[in-house]
């Protein structure tokens, strides 16, 4: 509420230093305006939870080795060679399917700029060359495509079943599975009247059980939590 205070505060003087036309006015309150919203949504605020439920889910990805397609440009150069020449060291070895096209651009350079005894601006100037390559390629690779997930409300989190090995040949369809996994806690439970999930760490999950109270640190619009206290 007290930057909301201090943010309409702000609008309000910057509305009369443009109405008024006082400069130095409406330079100070448009910075303090920006500095309100800043703090507004970087300060973080306080809370209080009481918890209805934690939970847990551990992750893991699955890859597939598939033919991938890119596309890129290079930087200009001064000549045609120098541009083709660059596009060798940014195409891997395994790639195939490889097309290169090699552009030119004209940038006009001024050399010399001067004035007339009538003011008139009168200018010196040369034409450049400029020259870049686009280029695409197929290239082999493991590509992640999905993912398993086990997910409880318990203190006892495991590692979903992998449908794969974790290793797995370089041929076109085979799959494998990260030989680790994600984890991620969550907390859900009343705010203010409101039912609101938040992600917290694994320590403080381990720590926080149905029926707790604590109170925390997050961001306005956030949804991850710090600093967990619980009550006693």
């Amino acid at each position: 509420m007290f930057w909301i205070i201090l943010s309409i505060l702000a609008a309000i003087i910057l509305s009369y230093a443009f109405l008024s036309r006082k400069a130095i006015v409406g330079f100070i309150s448009f910075v303090f305006l920006v500095v309100s919203i800043i703090c507004f949504f970087a300060i973080p605020v306080k809370g209080y939870m009481d918890v209805q439920s934690t939970h847990w889910i551990w992750t893991v990805e699955i890859y597939t080795y598939q033919a991938v397609e890119k596309s890129n440009s290079t930087g200009h150069f001064s000549s045609c060679w120098q541009a083709e020449e660059n596009v060798k060291n940014l195409i891997p070895q395994n790639a195939y399917n490889i097309k290169i096209d090699t552009h030119r651009k004209s940038e006009e350079i001024v050399d010399k700029e001067w004035k007339d005894e009538q003011g008139h601006v009168h200018k010196q100037t040369h034409t450049e060359y400029l020259y870049y390559s686009t280029y695409s390629y197929t290239v082999n690779e493991w590509v992640r495509t999905s993912a398993v997930s086990a997910t409880g409300n318990d203190k006892q989190p495991y590692e979903p079943e992998r449908p794969y090995d974790v290793s797995a040949s370089d041929e076109l369809g085979n799959c494998k599975c990260s030989p680790s996994h994600t984890e991620e806690y969550t907390v859900t439970g009343i705010v203010n009247g409101k039912t609101e999930t938040f992600s917290i760490s694994k320590e403080n999950w381990e720590q926080i059980g149905n029926n707790d109270e604590f109170s925390y640190s997050k961001f306005r619009f956030g949804k991850t939590v710090w600093g967990l206290e619980i009550a006693k």
